[in-house]
């Protein structure tokens, strides 16, 4: 079965002008597909761990036409397009109040076996309660996507408490937070992104140091930017995420009155 959900954008889950931002869309993203499983029986994280299982998300895909408002109601509609061997693919469209497609997205998943400590076959009991249903999100093969070595923009964070899922690990939507901000303040204040691809390779836990860092690429459009990625441990400098992002200027910028950049530039050796 296709599943909906509507979402009012809150106070909470808006940037400087009011826009939705891209962690609260994903956010509307995770809960239509929470609320799928519930509809069909599917049991949630704390649920699924119960069973000896946890959900692992491998890709991801969102593009963004517009930012919804304050206050704006949209609707998520989310289904799953295969079920079969070790992968789940969910595609997700996000409507308006008018019934125009304002954002959609896909995304890969795979099982993890809790006991066995390894990636597993979906249980038959995915694809008997979730069905397969035609048309994809975003026609998205998920090409294989390479990690940049180093990056001109560089952000440090430390893995929060209030970032953790019911799996005990840094939930999705932070490794997306991370990404975005390792960028210079001046896109952050005059640009928006448009479209994200993200590759989640390890999990993070409590504590963690993590190193972002962001290479711009040249772009063929001029009003555009576009951002490789890359999340490492601090510690031994190993690869959790690599992810694009590509940005369009927003119709209403923000003027930067102190300088400086979002993400430092990264010092040469």
């Amino acid at each position: 079965m296709k599943y909906r959900q509507s979402f009012e954008v809150r106070f909470c889950e808006v940037d400087r002008h009011s826009r939705l931002t891209p962690i609260a869309l994903f956010n509307y993203l995770q809960e239509g597909a929470i609320g799928h499983g519930d509809a069909v029986g599917v049991p949630d994280g704390e649920g699924l761990a119960g069973m000896g299982y946890a959900w692992m998300m491998n890709r991801l895909h969102i593009q963004i036409d517009r930012y919804a408002r304050r206050r704006e109601t949209i609707h998520v509609e989310t289904w799953c397009s295969m079920l079969s061997g070790l992968f789940a693919i969910r595609e997700w469209n996000v409507t308006d109040e008018s019934g125009v497609s304002i954002a959609q997205a896909t995304g890969r998943w795979l099982i993890f076996d809790l006991r066995k400590r390894k990636i597993i076959k979906l249980p038959g009991m995915m694809a008997e309660r979730y069905g397969e249903h035609d048309g994809r999100g975003i026609d998205d093969p998920f090409a294989r996507m390479m990690p940049i070595e180093s990056g001109e923009y560089e952000k440090r964070f430390h893995v929060r408490s209030s970032e953790l899922d019911s799996n005990q690990h840094a939930n999705s939507a932070s490794y997306i937070d991370w990404c975005l901000e390792a960028v210079p303040e001046d896109v952050l204040n005059e640009y928006l992104p448009s479209d994200i691809e993200i590759t989640y390779k390890k999990e993070s836990k409590l504590g963690d140091g993590l190193v972002a860092s962001s290479l711009e690429e040249p772009s063929q459009e001029p009003a555009q930017l576009v951002f490789r990625h890359a999340i490492r441990l601090e510690e031994n400098g190993a690869l959790l995420s690599m992810g694009k992002s590509v940005w369009q200027r927003a119709s209403h910028p923000i003027e930067d009155t102190r300088g400086g950049a979002g993400g430092s530039r990264a010092e040469s050796s």
